[in-house]
């Protein structure tokens, strides 16, 4: 083989190799990465509410959310109220009980009355209410949603996104947005836990409007 047939042989070769690893490099990114800053609608935020947590009867900070009252009025005005206790009863003294990491933080099993043995479904409407519609998307760290039993399932249990989660939409609610305590959020999300519950309490010590 001469040497101009080898130089030939390599250059075709590196720019091969070149053009594999940019296709490859490009399905990555497109596949791992929440969506162009374009698909990120930006909701109008009309209710302010914040949950001061402890881990491990450590208090860690504040956080601040944002809810889309225009959107979900329903869906909002029921965290709201569990968040101020304006029925008497709401997610003060809960705890997070499930935590993933990129994944979602799950909480919101309030202490009220049993409702055919499951204490964890009550909302301020009673056992259960109706999915109010899929407009807000999983579609980046921070976003607060229904967790639910099934369509039109929905209770006191909520979950915060670690990350972006398509596949969410349409199945739960999203109603509103981390504000403040980002660092909180991920004191959260890096706690030990075991079969997906943290191992020290995560709890909600106070929780208001």
């Amino acid at each position: 083989i001469n040497a101009e047939y080898m130089g030939h042989f390599l250059s075709v070769y590196f720019f091969s190799s070149m053009l594999y690893l940019l296709f490859f490099f490009l399905f990555v990114v497109s596949n791992a990465v929440p969506p162009h800053r374009a698909e990120l609608v930006e909701h109008e935020i009309t209710v302010k509410v914040f949950m001061d947590i402890q881990i491990g009867g450590r208090d860690v900070g504040r956080m601040v959310f944002g809810l889309y009252g225009n959107i979900v009025p329903k869906t909002v005005e029921n965290f709201r109220a569990l968040c101020t206790h304006a029925k008497g009863y709401g997610y003060r003294g809960s705890s997070f009980y499930q935590v993933v990491p990129n994944f979602v933080a799950a909480g919101g099993r309030v202490k009220h009355k049993f409702t055919e043995g499951k204490k964890d479904m009550e909302s301020i409407y009673g056992a259960a209410f109706e999915d109010e519609n899929f407009i807000v998307k999983h579609n980046r760290r921070g976003i607060l949603s229904m967790a639910n039993y099934g369509r039109d399932q929905n209770g006191s249990e909520f979950f915060i996104t670690f990350f972006y989660l398509p596949h969410l939409d349409g199945k739960h609610v999203a109603f509103g947005e981390l504000l403040e305590g980002a660092s909180v959020l991920r004191k959260i999300e890096v706690v030990k836990t075991e079969q997906q519950h943290p191992i020290e309490d995560v709890i909600i010590k106070n929780s208001g409007q």
